[in-house]
């Protein structure tokens, strides 16, 4: 050995120790890092079970804040959510790890706190919308509730979604802390966690509010609608309160539409819609069920008195126009009511009957209508009369009477209106009011529309093969006029009977134009190419619209006889009688009065250029055999020309 091996020796034993201190040292610092990756890693798992598990952003914060305190070190954790309405933080979450009274104080007290932007650390955050450290309270002049319990470190982190705060995650602890960067990086990680769960969720309230609210109006659909009047009946059968239901149904809705467009017709119904919820009580639920119809589970409503009431305010919301492009439109509406437990239990027959009293109103324009069970078809009363009258059309049981109408002034032969009727076999003799509206509710104004005019043409063919040529008229059910295939069987029932087009006169009311004037007019001019004439029946009582009026291939106006009963009495309906010969007249119309009853009033429509009259005054509805000798001996018109030019008047 020499001096200069034992330096090497030594040099070398040296670099051995040093070496193996560093390899402790790594081995030491990759054990803690590799720690601290399992710490980060355990954390980021219970933040992804949290998110998965939980049903709300709520719900995912308190099942994250135990791992949160585990995993920095530290005793309290809270969660901050952003209330949107008052724009600022609630404690939605708290947690506090072991057992110190002053942690427990602390978490208890934090719980009833509300920040305001600004205050305290996590407002600071909500400001700012970055993290923010405190290695010591004392720091912060803000955070007097952490002093007060002895908590000296501080870390808040924002959850932003769209640029947005939406949430503020505080941990503190009872000692000064240093946050080091891959705390910060974690923090920050955990927060786009978080976020990810707030914008599922924020989807799935959207998902949630377009499948149970309108998107024209905001107000609930039907589903929801549904789910409201539930709750209401359960509450109802609890106190034994009562409730209602309303159907509200806008007239003319599809005239706005189609004059205006859809755009504007959306409008309109955003209008009535706030108009509506502002007449609510609290309890009240107002919903679009679909189309121009709105429904309302009403809780103050106990008696048909109550329901007249809340009809009258709404006929007051809806009382000004709405203006839409600068132009006024009136807002009519129709309203049915049901009232619980006098008119149903059950949810789908309160909505039913609620339902069958706004057609009743519809039918009526009478503004609204309270359910009764003579308005219901299917009551087990009225399901029975159904069926007879099913059969009956079947049969060919139905009878048809004829009541003739006559020129001016000489009260020459116009022709004659088909009027049918039904001898029951055992209720007797019933009213058309009795079974029209029941046909129409239960679909059988088909079959009845077609057996009345295959019947009147019949007849007419009979008076031919005697040698009286008399015109016939058949009203026409609305539905008729939205079936493509009905012009084919009036052309059908034409040629099975023989008769000439020109003795067929079709009677349709205002009404049938509403629900589709294009398809309407075109059935219109369809049958009017036949050589069939047309008349507008009960004209004054409808909707139509001159500008629809002045398109349709019409003959013949016919007053209705509530305007025409009071012509010599009430000036009002002398003025409309008037106006509406005029305007006929000026259209290329002729005009008959229907309802006329005594020589007063036959002289003063004649003074008015009246084209023709029907009503008592001239014969009576009856069967073809008891009118038989009065139509031989009435006056024939010169000429056998078509119905419209007989009943031209002064245009002919």
């Amino acid at each position: 050995m020499t001096p200069d091996r034992d330096q090497r020796l030594e040099e070398v034993l040296a670099a051995e120790r040093a070496a193996r201190i560093e390899a402790e040292q790594l081995a030491e610092r990759t054990t803690h890092e590799l720690y601290d990756r399992q710490r980060e890693l355990s954390l980021l798992a219970a933040v992804a079970t949290a998110a998965n598990r939980a049903r709300t952003p709520e719900q995912a914060l308190d099942h994250l804040l135990p791992s949160l305190c585990h995993h920095l070190g530290c005793p309290i954790a809270v969660a901050w959510l952003l209330d949107e309405s008052a724009g600022d933080l609630r404690c939605a979450a708290a947690h506090h790890a072991g057992e110190e009274s002053g942690h427990r104080g602390f978490v208890e007290a934090i719980r009833r706190r509300r920040l305001a932007p600004g205050e305290g650390l996590s407002g600071q955050v909500l400001s700012d919308g970055g993290a923010l450290c405190l290695e010591d309270v004392r720091d912060e002049l803000d955070l007097g509730l952490l002093r007060r319990h002895c908590l000296d470190g501080a870390i808040a982190f924002p959850v932003i979604v769209e640029g947005a705060v939406l949430a503020v995650i505080t941990c503190v602890a009872d000692e000064p802390l240093d946050f080091t960067p891959q705390v910060l990086a974690l923090s920050a990680c955990v927060c786009e966690m978080l976020a990810q769960v707030f914008e599922r969720d924020r989807v799935e309230q959207d998902l949630r509010h377009e499948a149970y609210h309108d998107a024209v109006t905001g107000l609930p659909n039907r589903a929801l609608f549904r789910e409201r009047l539930r709750h209401a009946l359960l509450l109802a059968r609890r106190s034994e309160l009562g409730i209602a239901v309303a159907v509200i149904d806008l007239d003319r809705f599809k005239e706005v539409n189609d004059t205006l467009g859809h755009e504007q017709g959306d409008r309109l119904l955003a209008e009535v819609g706030e108009r509506l919820s502002r007449i609510l009580a609290e309890g009240d639920t107002i919903s679009r069920m679909g189309g121009d119809e709105f429904g309302l589970v009403l809780s103050r409503v106990r008696s048909v008195a109550d329901a007249e009431a809340v009809a009258g305010r709404i006929a007051e919301a809806l009382h000004e126009p709405v203006h839409l492009d600068g132009v006024p439109i009136g807002v009519d509406a129709s309203i049915g009511i049901a009232l619980h437990p006098t008119h149903g239990s059950d949810l789908g027959e309160l909505i039913r009957r609620a339902d069958i009293a706004m057609y009743a109103a519809k039918r009526a324009r009478s503004g609204y209508t309270v359910y009764c069970p003579q308005l219901d078809p299917h009551t087990s009363d009225r399901l029975a009369l159904a069926s007879d009258l099913r059969l009956a059309i079947e049969a060919g049981e139905l009878s048809v009477h004829y009541q003739p109408k006559v020129l001016m002034p000489g009260r020459a032969l116009a022709g004659v209106e088909a009027l049918v009727r039904w001898s029951h076999p055992v209720r007797g003799m019933l009213s058309p009011g009795e079974f029209i509206p029941l046909a129409e509710h239960t679909g059988l104004m088909g079959p009845l529309t077609s057996h009345v005019l295959r019947t009147a043409l019949t007849q007419v063919r009979g008076w031919l093969d005697e040698g009286l040529e008399v015109a016939v008229a058949v009203n026409v059910a609305p539905r008729s006029l939205l079936d493509p295939r009905f012009p084919r069987e009036v052309a059908g029932a034409l040629r099975d009977s023989g008769v000439p087009a020109r003795l067929l006169e079709l009677e349709v009311t205002e009404d049938s134009m509403l629900e589709d004037p294009d398809l309407a007019r075109a059935t219109l001019k369809e049958l009017s190419a036949m050589g069939v004439s047309i008349a507008i029946d009960d004209f004054g009582t409808g909707f139509s619209s001159l500008s629809q009026l002045k398109t349709l291939p019409v003959g013949t106006l016919k007053i209705d006889r509530s305007f025409v009963s009071g012509v010599c009495g009430d000036a009002r309906d002398a003025f409309i009688v008037r106006a509406a010969i005029r305007l006929g007249h000026d259209l290329g119309m002729a005009i008959v009065a229907e309802g006329v009853e005594d020589e007063e009033t036959f002289s003063l429509l004649r003074e008015l250029q009246c084209d023709a009259v029907q009503g008592y005054l001239v014969h009576r509805p009856a069967d073809a055999e008891a009118l038989a000798a009065w139509l031989r001996e009435v006056p024939k018109p010169p000429t056998a020309a078509h119905p419209r030019q007989l009943l031209a008047g002064p245009l002919g």
